[in-house]
């Protein structure tokens, strides 16, 4: 009877065993998808980015179209990068970057977080597109300027680049 029950309470713990390696196994392919998706969206960015490029300065025609200076660029990561570049030699001001991953190093511009002082600029242009909705909230209570996707100025360059 003892064997028996030994068995029956092994069986259990399999299961459980079981269940709980589906569910972990899971979460890391969802996190995985996520990854993939917000990667995928950036492809897709740089792309329309890239087709457009060929305007050069096309991104300065934007921003002085738009009477914007001077600017914060939220994301130092690979579009927050690009774009660093792309600007680099225009009349455009990049005041500041900010991330919150302290890892990123541009010795040219200080690197804040989202928490610290921002300084006023005339736009702040967000790289980190995937998440842009709670972004776009949390620095609309720090400043007083339009907070910009860069998805949303490539997309609307191309709109009206290719006449639409």
């Amino acid at each position: 009877m003892v064997y028996f029950w030994a068995v029956i309470l092994a069986l259990i713990l399999i299961i459980l065993s079981g269940f709980s390696i589906f569910r972990l196994a899971k979460k890391a392919i969802l996190r995985e998808r996520n990854v993939a998706k917000k990667h995928l969206e950036m492809f897709h960015l740089m792309s329309r980015w890239v087709e457009i490029k060929h305007d050069d300065q096309v991104l300065l025609k934007y921003f002085s179209n738009k009477g914007i200076k001077k600017i914060a660029i939220y994301g130092a990561s690979f579009i927050g990068s690009r774009l660093l570049t792309e600007l680099k030699e225009t009349p455009i001001e990049i005041s500041y970057l900010i991330d919150n991953n302290p890892s990123h190093f541009y010795p040219e511009h200080k690197i804040l977080t989202a928490n610290d002082s921002l300084g006023e600029v005339d736009a702040v242009i967000v790289t980190a597109f995937t998440f842009f909705d709670e972004i776009k909230a949390g620095l609309k209570e720090k400043l007083n300027c339009p907070i910009l996707s860069i998805e949303d100025i490539v997309y609307e360059i191309e709109g009206v680049h290719d006449g639409r």
